[in-house]
This record gives structure tokens, C-alpha cells and sequence, in this order.
């Protein structure tokens, strides 16, 4: 039995990317085939956390740089592959391309597909000041800073971007009236506005120039909630820190807190985002959770009391 499969190339953006559905051909008569789908990585290396490619939305593999990959699989005529990027945080791009230029390969056995990721640039733009995450991993911040949002040293006020002070290796970037960064490692700094503890070091004391959130070191992406930021950790848990009289943190209390603490909440997630007061989370099941600030809704389960805890947004 000879059996053709076709390649193609497409992109990755954002959270996850797929490559369009590609059928496997019965050119013999028989019924499934055994084949292996392969490759290689590049421009991983440590900048995105856990990183994974999944085939079909089941089996997954964990990229890491200079490294190969493969999965075996059976296919048959009526049989797709899909393959997918689970965790890439927002701002990096990742591509894939095949072997052959693109060819069909007779009698295929192996499928090379290549996968190479970058970062792009990133801009937050919080109360009254922005920021930049350059290309080379630095950040560079512009507006007011009387409280040291711009995190040069100083508290003067910049029409132009400045360099944040010692900051380097940085992968996303979220900003409030104050602005915090997740670093190549996984830990987390922020800098400005401290007066309900969204600097996450214990203290509620202003800062102008980045300190290390207090026990964060696996953390993937971030949000801000105007006074108080989260962050998505690679084991799929959410933490939250600063202004809580809403339930914005989700930890089951209306307390601030100037140290992260763990949303209440026993589903995987896979992404966050945040507005004025509340947070939600996309669910590995397809799901979104929202917790916090609801006086008109904004947490989409059929009330308008707040939540100190997830709720299942209604109908998605």
C-alpha cells in the first residue's frame, strides 16, 4: 500500500497556533497508517515557559531549544493532524515550516515539521504612563512618574521613553498605575504605585526602580486589574496581588494583599487578562472563569454581585 501525505506551513500566533487540517490519502485501498511527525526547535531556549506542541489536541511533547521532537501516530483516509503551541505567551510568534519545501513526499513515513519561535514587541499603556518591551528583551517606559511608574531611578515626568533601571531577559509586560514584567526565568518585578501592595513585596511602599514579586518563579503571563496584577504559572495555577475590596485576587477573601496568593480554583488554565477590578481565565476545557468587580455583569454568570472566588461565565 503507498500512501501520500501533503505538507503544509502555517503560523503560530499568540496562545496557540495550528496548522490547517491535512488530510492523509488512501492511494491503496487500506484503511490506516502508521506515521511519525517530527522536527525541529529553535529560539526556544527557556523564554517561554513551558511550551508544549500537541498533535490532535491530545498527545504533547515540551519544546525546548537546539532539540527534536516526534510523534508517532496512526492515520487513516478520513484522518486530519492538527498540530498546535500550548503556552506561548503573548508577544512571541512562532512558525512553522516542513521539509521539502512543501512537497509530497511518496511513501511518507516521517513528517519534518519545524518549529522556530521569537519574541515581537509589546506595549502596555497603563494610568497615565505606557511601556515598551523592545526586541532585545529591555523595557523603556514614557508619562508621568511622580509615584516612579517609569522605573528610571527618578520621579520626573518623561515625554520620551526611558530605559526601566537593570531590567533585561524580559518576556511580557502588563502595566496599571504601576507596571510589573515577567523575566526569561519565570520570577517577576515591578516598580511605581504601591499603596495596596501591587509591587508584591511585601511592603506598601512606592518604588522607582523594579523589586521581585515575593515567591513567584514559573510565572507565564500576567494582567493587570488597575491596582492589582496576576499572573498565569506554568503548573496552570493563577496568583494575584494588591487591591481586593472587589474579590479581584479570588482567593475567597476582600483583603489586599501585598504578597501574591493563589486564586481559588481547581481548573487548569490556560490564559488571563484582566480589567477594572476583576480577572478571567480561559479553561482548559474550552470554559472561562471570571472573579471580582460585578456591579453591572462584568462577570457574565447571570448576576451582578461581586465574587471573591471563580465563577463559570453563562452560555460560552
Amino acid at each position: 500500500m503507498k500512501r501520500y501525505l501533503p505538507l503544509v506551513a502555517a503560523t503560530a500566533f499568540i496562545f496557540s497556533g495550528c496548522l490547517p487540517d491535512t488530510k492523509v490519502p488512501d492511494t491503496g485501498g487500506g484503511t490506516d497508517s502508521t506515521y511519525t511527525i517530527g522536527g525541529n526547535v529553535t529560539g526556544v531556549s527557556g523564554s517561554f515557559g513551558n511550551l508544549s506542541l500537541q498533535l490532535n489536541g491530545a498527545e504533547t511533547v515540551l519544546l525546548t531549544d537546539d532539540a527534536s521532537y516526534n510523534f508517532t501516530t496512526e492515520f487513516s483516509e478520513t484522518d486530519a493532524y492538527d498540530v498546535r503551541i500550548i503556552g506561548l505567551p503573548m508577544g512571541y510568534t512562532c512558525e512553522f515550516s516542513t521539509a521539502n519545501n512543501n512537497a509530497v513526499m511518496a511513501s511518507a513515513d516521517v513528517v519534518d515539521i519545524n518549529v522556530a519561535c521569537r519574541i515581537t514587541t509589546q506595549v502596555a499603556a497603563g494610568h497615565q504612563h505606557s511601556c515598551a518591551l523592545l526586541v532585545d528583551r529591555t523595557v523603556k517606559c514614557w508619562g508621568k512618574n511622580s509615584a516612579g511608574q517609569l522605573g528610571d531611578g527618578t520621579t520626573n515626568n518623561s515625554s520620551v521613553p526611558v530605559v526601566v533601571a537593570g531590567l533585561g531577559g524580559i518576556k511580557a509586560i502588563s502595566t496599571g498605575d504601576s507596571s510589573c514584567v515577567i523575566l526569561t526565568d519565570g520570577t517577576v518585578k515591578c516598580w511605581g504605585y504601591n499603596a495596596q501592595g501591587q509591587l508584591g513585596n511585601g511592603t506598601k511602599s512606592n518604588s522607582i526602580s523594579p523589586v521581585t514579586v515575593s515567591g513567584l518563579n514559573n510565572a507565564v503571563k500576567i494582567a493587570n486589574q488597575n491596582y492589582s496584577f496576576c499572573v498565569l504559572q506554568a503548573d496552570q495555577n493563577v496568583a494575584c496581588w494588591g487591591y481586593n475590596a472587589h474579590g479581584g485576587l479570588g482567593d475567597g477573601t476582600i483583603t489586599d494583599s501585598n504578597v501574591p496568593v493563589v486564586v481559588t480554583s481547581a481548573s487548569n488554565k490556560l490564559a488571563i487578562d484582566g480589567g477594572t477590578y476583576l480577572a478571567c481565565a480561559s479553561i482548559e476545557d474550552g470554559s472561562l472563569e471570571c472573579w471580582g468587580y460585578n456591579s453591572i455583569g462584568q462577570l457574565g454568570n447571570s448576576t451582578t454581585t461581586d465574587s471573591n472566588i471563580p465563577v463559570t461565565v453563562q452560555g460560552l
